[in-house]
């Protein structure tokens, strides 16, 4: 099957705002449909705790910057850049007491 075959045109909606995407796979399109039904699930939050009162775009904002705040703590938490760093000290501690 080519690419063409398999990329599937779907609608997300977004505080009741329809978007096309175009889902390159079966995986991707549910990947696609979660992340809006969890935005959609934290703006109805905020409209349970703040009223309906409040500007629309302020949900979606609060909405951002949650799913943000988590993105960074989850890459904080995969970083093994500092982990390497102290391997290859350890490496070159081990090196210099075998050429001993």
């Amino acid at each position: 099957m080519s690419e063409k075959d398999t990329t599937v045109s779907i609608n997300v909606s977004i505080a009741n705002k329809k978007f096309p995407i175009i889902a390159k796979s079966q995986e991707e399109e549910e990947i696609y449909r979660t992340a809006s039904k969890r935005i959609n699930d934290m703006i109805s939050k905020f409209q349970a705790k703040y009223g309906t009162q409040a500007d629309p775009l302020d949900f979606l904002y609060l909405t951002a910057f949650q799913h943000t705040v988590a993105l960074i703590q989850a890459e904080k938490r995969n970083d093994t850049e500092p982990l390497i760093r102290e391997i290859e000290k350890i490496n070159l501690k081990i090196d210099e007491f075998v050429k001993e």
